[in-house]
């Protein structure tokens, strides 16, 4: 059995079984939700397990609560095979309170949906700040592979064709960026967003946390684009409206660069590799 990786979505999921009376995990297929599911669960039934499958069908379709019998947090494995068990989750949960937890880790079974509802791509908002000028903020979110791999597999690339190919490899390696940002910001419970105006003015990353407390990011591969991006990032904070709005905690340069350091103009150059929770 292979060791068990801790990872930020372990804090999340417990937080959220202290407060919930039931979990549920989304997430794109074999990004380990079951895994961390089940490190925190105390029970499980798994609904696809093939010598068990009748007869949880069976039970699910005579008297699903039986299902739920078991030590809590219990784990209900691809619940969306019978789907009443959502309901009976959500009763058993009204009966209980919320001193115990259910947690239910569904895989969307359907490849014929949209995208995103397969996880295949996430949306990444445009942020709405305060301004100093009247420009027009462009609202359209940007989408990105949630893993950037998923690319590289539908076109064919392997590593030795990515470095021949620096223009795809950027826009992959942003998608990549924007993923790491993400599982940071969440757990900081902050979001990620993107800014560009009618201008053009555009900034790959937007960091808020739920106090107001903001930072920038620009995403680039190579030394060369610092000075452009840093500049990018000064034309953005002056254009954001300070008395409404904080100053930016940070204005960050996140690269695959190898060395991190600070600008003497206060611009962080941040590997991405040195991303840490």
């Amino acid at each position: 059995m292979r060791k068990y990786m801790p990872r930020i979505a372990d804090k999340l999921l417990e937080k959220s079984l202290r407060t919930s009376g039931a979990v549920l995990i989304e997430g794109p297929k074999w990004c380990g939700k079951t895994s961390t599911a089940l490190e925190m669960s105390k029970s499980h039934v798994f609904m696809q397990d093939p010598d068990q499958r009748l007869n949880n069908m069976r039970i699910a379709d005579t008297k699903p609560s039986l299902l739920l019998r078991g030590k809590t947090p219990r784990l209900i494995d691809e619940w969306q095979l019978a789907p009443i068990l959502w309901d009976s989750v959500r009763h058993e949960v009204d009966m209980r309170g919320s001193e115990d937890g259910t947690i239910s880790p569904p895989t969307v079974i359907s490849y014929l949906n949209a995208l995103q509802r397969i996880f295949v791509t996430e949306d990444l908002e445009a942020w709405n700040p305060s301004i100093r000028s009247k420009t027009p903020l462009r609202s359209s979110p940007k989408r990105h592979f949630i893993d950037p791999s998923i690319a590289c597999a539908a076109l064919g690339i392997n590593g030795k064709k990515l470095l021949s190919d620096f223009n795809t490899f950027s826009y992959l390696f942003e998608s990549l960026c924007i993923r790491d940002l993400r599982i940071y910001a969440d757990y900081l419970d902050g979001k990620v967003y993107h800014y560009r105006d009618k201008t053009n003015l555009e900034c790959d990353a937007i960091i808020v946390l739920r106090d107001g407390r903001w930072g920038a990011i620009e995403v680039k591969m190579g030394a060369k684009e610092f000075d452009s991006a840093a500049k990018n990032l000064f034309e953005l904070k002056e254009r954001i409206y300070i008395q409404k709005m904080s100053e930016p905690s940070f204005l960050m340069i996140l690269t695959g660069t190898d060395i991190g350091y600070t600008r003497k103009d206060g611009v962080h150059i941040v590997p991405i590799g040195c991303l840490k929770w």
